[in-house]
């Protein structure tokens, strides 16, 4: 089985003129929320061969902080600027396509519209609330990623921080 973990990045800083998008950093809520879902995604035993993560700041720290949480070396996160650029659902799934076999679960930190719309097109699920460090893990009954179809994945769980917080934080 092939395990594919889509993650929308955390929260981040507020865009400003005159700054480039992508130097915006997490703020401290997005720091301890990545942390978060890291360890719940631990907790049902969902860690990563391989992080990926956009280019951006924000998702860079987002999968930084995760990492640490699996003990996983942060020189190691692969990051891909196309995944800050924009891409389709076919482009994406071509990416992963030529992905190594040996690593089984993999984990794509980016952002919004596209890691949603990844998401659903990925397993024909209607995911509407996609807010910041939301992770879907979407199972691939298969031995290879290059065997991977859009539509074919398996949503076995949709976790973002609100889940395990109470209304007022």
């Amino acid at each position: 089985m092939k395990t594919l973990v889509l993650i929308r990045h955390s929260k981040a800083e507020d865009a400003e003129h005159g700054r480039h998008d992508a130097d915006r950093k997490l703020k401290k809520k997005g720091l301890r929320d990545s942390k978060l879902i890291a360890e719940k995604l631990k907790e049902i035993n969902v860690k990563p061969d391989k992080i990926i993560a956009s280019t951006a700041v924000r998702a860079v720290e987002t999968a930084e902080q995760m990492a640490e949480v699996f003990d996983y070396p942060a020189d190691n996160i692969e990051k891909e600027k196309f995944i800050y650029k924009g891409y389709t659902s076919g482009e994406f799934v071509d990416y992963v396509k030529g992905q190594n076999d040996n690593q089984d679960t993999i984990f794509v930190i980016g952002h919004n519209p596209d890691i949603a719309m990844v998401a659903i097109n990925l397993t024909n699920n209607s995911l509407y609330f996609f807010p910041t460090t939301t992770a879907v893990v979407v199972d691939y009954d298969c031995d290879s990623w290059s065997k991977i179809e859009s539509g074919e994945g398996k949503s076995r769980t949709v976790l973002y921080p609100k889940l395990f917080k109470d209304d007022d934080e």
